[in-house]
């Protein structure tokens, strides 16, 4: 007899390429995972013709770290130590034949009496200690007691006749092969004769029959297989008449077919006797299903959870300082919580910029197993690193929190980030809720690892990313039980991942596919959409069904690679018109459109191709919503077209959750009341059977920034992730911060608001817009007022902190109104925890009686039935109902602060205190400094400021010289100059003199310096108005909000709201009239903040940046600039011009101004001889006259310069030839060989420089291609793809058209094609 440990599924990998390690490789790949790294020079003939077989994996290199991942055991035919102590690192059992001393692996006892008898060409006393041990510590402890089981069933067997001796070989086969281990183990001697008594009976019953009952009854599973699913590749216990000295082999060895000719296995005639000894026989409890631990987590630390577990090293891109995906990676490194390979993985958090990914390419060509979670924002510098691993053919895993931000600072749902990666080589997977978000990175990380595929997997990061929800969480345990599942497979990418998916989803339970498909089988209309999406059109699509609709719903899981047959197999053969929903920008193709129409070419359908039609949501969270979905495509089939957008309409909700309890919270920064949302959250995670999902949007750009947080909470699973649109709660904790909302709006009918507040219930009732007293009388909404600050404060006399006190004070009435009749219990556990967590008897005491005294003293009024007079108020001027979420901030101040890069407050003084600083300059270290607040500036003079276009032409373009003599400035060539402007003098003194301030108030400015000591300024109003502050510049939205709380009277408050709007309306405001804050002050009268408020919040104005027109190394002690005055007029009439171009032209000379210097991409090559190949559009021409200036300097210093070109583009040749002469004289001097011009309106037919481009193709691909030169191009950003198509016609007289493209991003990726455009 021969007793075989099965090593299916296991992951071995050996390394080397010699015929020991072929023989073990081929004794191990027939029912092993095995994976050979060795270089193709070093493979045996043996090695090299199984390799050639595809029985294994081969990787034609030398070993990398990375190797080792999902690795059970390791045959090392190496000399390399490092791979010895990575294994001892990880866990991993590793034997080494060629140095038996090398070996080190777990004592553990022998398998019983076998001995181990291996093929090894001599070395086989090496490793014959070794695998002892190693296969000893593979068996389970009741191992002993199967064997011993089944060799006295064998004994009683092989007591009948000698013609049975065959079916009795048999059936133990059968036993072993289907049986599992436990089970065997477990057969008492009852059971062993019952089961001799039960195959006498069924003697002369042909196999067949056999096979019929006891693949019935045997179909159990078990949790300790000893074998893998029977084949014919062995058995656990298998009659062998070779000459192998009933040794114990390696599995995976040759086997001999049954002697019947028949599938080795035995089935067994159904019979009572017979399910009565096996049902015993079984008695394992089946295998039971991953389900994780029941936790609340955000999408981040889900997906952060994977990753941390199944890396090296994992990197994280952020983009923001706050609230960014992967920041809690950092918390779990440092506090060397480990991961499922026994270490604690390196956590490095980068900076996002230009040659980002580039640490993350590295690490993994060193062979570590590195990941990366990223913001979206940060793909556009992540692309060439994604090109290189693709390049490098490295597994990698990129988990991305997709999102986009809109000039507001408004973050939105958006997958445009995603679609630059499409042409990457990634894969590219998707998740729509938190449970998914998890789920799917652990598929991403095994699919990657088991086929070496690079994946993106995106989630939502505008919601997904910071929402918690409560989900299964997979343990480190867990998922150390799922490593087995990374296999070396050489199936396609798509193939891999879905058998991954497959595979995964059978472990947890859940259901996932790459095109999942919902709703009715013979749909006529069909949704098409990305995964993030997901649940939101689900909802809607099971709503439809049920009220009679033909509709369904394909949830894209697996974009990247597209199969174009997996998605035809996923449509209803029913479909007439798929619609795609996808988040657009700026009305660009969506690519899913573009897949699912190219799906229908090139593929049978077998009848009518489908309509195809491309709509998105509207832009904002609360449009995201299955209603809008549901209204949406109810009017589709009411009118059978389609609206413009999916639009979330408040009048229109359709749920199937309203099970649950949900709740708005509204908390100002400045108040620390968040804390109080943060307690209840933490509260409600702790209820047992409860399950709860809690959102927070950031409103950083508000004047008085806020956070509204959503909680919902359910006995039952929450699914669905849009925000709340219907409350059962609304709770306010300052009243104004909602006065721009009609916060009522999202209030279920009959729901409830609570406000703190000092206001009495009339004045409260006076205070609120016509909207939301609209609102209160039509949905009945409870009215609950409390000042529950006032409270704080009274009962904080003697004993703790008021802000404490509000806290909890709010999180009571919070359990009181949310809760009603269970409020007790919520309540107790929250005195339950003050007792537990303050020391002070007193505190406790007085912390009880001031919930207590809110709680009683809640003033409830009840629904409004009507209201006499909405006053002067329209219902016309609709408040927005929602919040838009902003970037977040950790910040606690009014974001009016926000402008400022330091922590900075000013007062005014008694102008006797402005002298002391004069009189003793010594002692008070005095300065004299334009911009002291500026770093790194300098003081320049103007020594030339002249027009180059004529005075009776429409556009002033001028000449200025500046002298930097002894102001220690240094520029390089390329650089930008930042040019610090002032307000004109007149206008401040106007202004001032409106706004009743003395011009002469001093005012002291104090800010921390580089090392935080503090710094003052002293300056008058007058000066701080010229100099610094920017009050005719544009101001952002939350000036605007600032001036309605400012504004007392209500015309102006009325008309702000009207501006505030939409953000449409604001933005077409803004473009019309273009106000700055001067002109918005004067607008509005009535909102007059103090000067001390003024410059907290009007921003210092900033440097406007200008391509430096010169070389230094000619012009030594001076600064050129080329620059051309900025005007428009107003829909009003108003001429206006750009800030900084004004005051530059006015500069006389003698006249100062403060300077900084900025570094720019427009860097001439290193070598001197490299051609340079110039386009410059008007303005654009400045950084080209100092590459010109630079190669004529060395080429007076006797050097050998290369061929420059310019391609010099503007309207005319009488007006704007700047420095034409110039030119000209370089090019007859050598310099410039080159120079083309290209004149729009100088003929009828209109020429650009991409035209003369063109023209010199050939000139080009020489310079470019043949010689290795660069490409520059700076001015707006319009011919930039005709400039690109005109350079890839020159690329294409040597290449095809898409190696021209390669050629063109190899270009840029080496800084060879560079552009600076506006």
């Amino acid at each position: 007899m021969l007793l075989e440990i099965d090593t299916a599924n296991k992951n071995v990998l050996v390394i080397g390429g010699c015929d020991l390690a072929a023989n073990i490789t081929h004794s191990l790949a027939t029912n092993s995972i095995v994976t050979v790294v060795a270089q193709k020079s070093d493979l045996s003939k043996q090695l090299a013709v199984l390799a050639g077989d595809g029985l294994f994996a081969w990787f034609n290199r030398s070993f990398t770290k990375k190797d080792l991942l999902g690795k059970q055991y390791v045959f090392d035919f190496s000399s390399n130590p490092v791979i010895h102590k990575e294994c001892e690192k990880k866990g991993i059992y590793y034997f080494n034949p060629e140095n038996a001393e090398r070996v080190r692996l777990p004592a553990t006892s022998s398998i019983g009496n076998v001995n181990v008898t291996v093929s090894t060409n001599g070395a086989a006393r090496l490793l014959e200690k070794s695998l002892t041990t190693y296969l000893g510590s593979l068996v389970p402890s009741f191992f002993h007691q199967a064997v011993e089981n089944i060799q006295r069933l064998s004994e009683a067997l092989h007591d009948a006749e000698d013609e049975l001796t065959e079916k009795v070989d048999t059936f133990l086969r059968h036993i072993s092969e289907t049986w599992y281990l436990n089970a065997i183990a477990k057969l008492t001697d009852d059971q062993i004769d019952h089961l001799v008594e039960l195959f006498h009976k069924l003697r002369d019953e042909d196999l067949d029959s056999i096979y019929e009952i006891s693949s019935s009854i045997l179909n159990v599973d078990a949790k300790k297989p000893l074998v893998r699913k029977p084949s014919e590749s062995g058995s656990l216990l298998t009659a062998n008449d070779s000459d192998s000295d009933n040794g114990l082999t390696l599995a995976g060895s040759p086997k001999k077919s049954s002697s019947d000719g028949k599938k080795n296995l035995l089935t067994i005639k159904k019979s009572d006797s017979s399910s009565t000894l096996l049902s015993k026989a079984n008695e394992v409890v089946p295998e039971p299903k991953i389900v994780g631990v029941t936790k609340t987590l955000n999408g981040s630390e889900a997906v952060s959870n994977i990753l941390y577990q199944l890396s090296d090293i994992a990197f994280i891109y952020p983009v923001f300082s706050e609230g960014y995906a992967g920041k809690e990676l950092a918390d779990w490194s440092a506090s060397k919580e480990k991961n499922v390979y026994g270490f604690t993985p390196k956590v490095v958090n980068m900076t996002t910029r230009k040659g980002a990914g580039q640490t993350v390419q590295g690490a993994l060509q060193a062979g570590s197993n590195a990941n990366a979670i990223v913001s979206s924002a940060a793909i556009d510098h992540l692309l060439p690193a994604l090109y290189g691993i693709i390049r490098d053919q490295s597994s990698a895993v990129f988990h991305v929190s997709t999102y986009s931000i809109s000039k507001s600072l408004e973050l939105y749902q958006s997958n445009k980030d995603i679609y630059k990666t499409l042409h990457t080589g990634f894969s590219l997977i998707s998740s729509s809720t938190i449970q998914e978000a998890q789920d799917m990175a652990l598929v991403s990380h095994i699919a990657s690892e088991s086929g070496k595929l690079p994946i993106l997997h995106f989630f939502d990061g505008v919601k997904l990313a910071s929402q918690a929800d409560t989900l299964s969480v997979l343990t480190r345990d867990d998922i150390k039980q799922l490593l087995p599942l990374i296999q070396a497979t050489d199936k396609s990418p798509f193939d891999t991942i879905e058998h991954v998916m497959t595979v995964v989803s059978q472990k947890l339970n859940r259901t996932y596919k790459p095109l999942e498909y919902y709703g009715s089988t013979s749909a006529e209309l069909v949704l098409v959409a990305l995964g993030n999406v997901k649940a939101v059109l689900e909802e809607a699509v099971v709503l439809l069904t049920k009220s009679g609709l033909k509709v369904g719903f394909l949830n894209i899981r697996v974009f990247r690679p597209w199969s174009p047959k997996q998605f035809q197999a996923a449509l209803p053969k029913t479909v007439k018109t798929i619609l795609v929903i996808d988040q657009l920008e700026d009305g660009k193709p969506s690519p899913v459109s573009f897949d699912v129409e190219s799906s229908f070419y090139g593929q049978s359908w077998g009848g009518q191709v489908p309509s195809i039609v491309t709509k998105q949501f509207k832009r904002g969270i609360e449009n995201i919503h299955s209603s809008s979905v549901h209204d949406f495509i109810s009017n589709y089939f009411k009118h059978q077209s389609f609206d413009q957008e999916i639009e979330f309409k408040p009048s229109t909700i359709v749920s199937t959750h309203r099970s649950n309890i949900e709740a708005i919270l509204w908390d100002r920064k400045l108040d620390g009341t968040i804390k109080s949302s943060q307690k209840i959250f933490e509260h409600l995670k702790n209820v047992p059977r409860t399950f709860i999902q809690s959102y927070v949007q950031h409103a950083s750009t508000a004047i008085e920034a806020f956070d509204v947080t959503h909680i919902k909470f359910n006995q039952k699973e929450i699914k669905e992730t849009q925000i709340i649109t219907s409350a059962d709660l609304v709770f306010v904790n300052e009243l104004s911060i909602i006065q721009p909302y009609n916060f009522v709006g999202a209030v279920r009918q009959n729901g409830a608001v609570f406000v703190n507040t000092s206001l009495t219930q009339q004045e409260f009732i006076d205070s609120l817009s016509a909207d939301v007293k609209h609102e209160l009388i039509k949905r009945q909404v409870h009215i609950y007022l409390l000042d529950a600050t006032l409270v704080s404060k009274n009962y904080t006399i003697f004993y703790g902190s008021s802000d404490d006190y509000l806290n909890e004070i709010l999180t009571a009435l919070f359990y009181k109104l949310s809760f009603n009749d269970t409020a007790s219990v919520h309540l107790q556990a929250q005195i339950s925890l003050i007792e537990a967590t303050e020391q002070s008897r007193n505190v406790i005491e007085s912390k009880r009686e001031a919930i207590l005294y809110a709680l009683t003293h809640l003033e409830h009024v009840k629904p409004l039935q009507h209201i006499s007079t909405f006053g002067d108020d329209s219902l016309d001027a609709k408040l927005p109902i929602f919040v838009r979420g902003t970037v977040p901030s950790k910040s606690n101040f009014s974001p009016a602060q926000l402008e400022h890069a330091t922590d900075v407050s000013s007062r005014l003084v008694g102008k006797h205190l402005a002298l002391l600083p004069v009189i003793f300059p010594s002692a008070y270290k005095l300065q004299q400094k334009l911009r002291p607040d500026v770093d790194n500036a300098y003081t320049v003079t103007v020594t030339e400021n002249v027009r180059l276009t004529p005075d009776s032409y429409d556009r002033n373009v001028f000449h200025m010289e500046l002298d930097i003599t002894g102001t220690g400035l240094k520029y390089e060539i390329g650089d930008a100059l930042g040019v610090y402007p002032q307000n004109n003098s007149k206008a401040v003194a106007d202004f001032l003199d409106w706004y009743s301030v003395d011009p002469s108030q001093i005012v002291y400015i104090d800010r921390p310096d580089g090392e935080g000591n503090s710094q003052s300024e002293v300056r008058t109003v007058e000066q701080l108005f010229i100099q610094q502050l920017d009050a005719f510049g544009k101001p952002g939205k939350k000036f605007y909000q600032f001036l309605a709380v400012k504004a007392t009277a209500d015309e102006d408050k009325e008309s702000i709201a009207q501006i505030l709007k939409t953000n449409e309306v604001f933005d077409k405001f803004v473009e019309d009239y273009t106000p700055t804050f001067v002109d918005l002050l004067k607008k509005f009268p009535s909102a007059r903040p103090t000067v001390d408020e003024l410059i907290k919040v009007i921003p210092s104005m900033k440097p406007r940046h200008y391509s430096i027109a010169s070389s230094q190394r000619v012009h030594e002690n001076s600064v050129h600039l080329l620059v051309v005055l900025v005007g428009w007029k107003s829909v009003d009439g108003v001429e206006r011009f750009g800030q900084a171009t004004q005051f530059l032209v006015d500069r006389k000379v003698g006249d100062t101004f403060t300077v900084s210097i900025k570094p720019s991409v427009m860097k001439l090559p290193e070598s001197l001889t490299a051609p340079v190949v110039m386009s410059g559009l008007g303005t654009g021409m400045a950084p080209f006259r100092a590459f010109i200036q630079e190669r004529w300097y060395w080429k007076t210093q006797g050097h050998e310069v290369g061929p420059m070109v310019l391609y010099f583009g503007s309207r005319n040749r009488a007006n704007e030839y700047l420095y034409g002469e110039e030119l000209e004289a370089y090019n007859l001097e050598g310099t410039l060989p080159y120079l083309r011009l290209a004149f729009s309106r100088d003929q009828k037919q209109k020429i650009y420089i991409q035209h003369k481009i063109q023209e010199d193709a050939e000139l080009l691909h020489k310079l470019l291609v043949e010689e290795g030169g660069s490409f520059y191009l700076c001015g707006p950003t319009w011919p930039v793809p005709d400039v690109t198509d005109a350079l890839l016609e020159s690329f294409n007289a040597s290449m095809t058209g898409d190696e021209s493209k390669e050629y063109l991003e190899k270009l840029k990726n080496h800084e060879r094609f560079v552009l600076e455009v506006y």
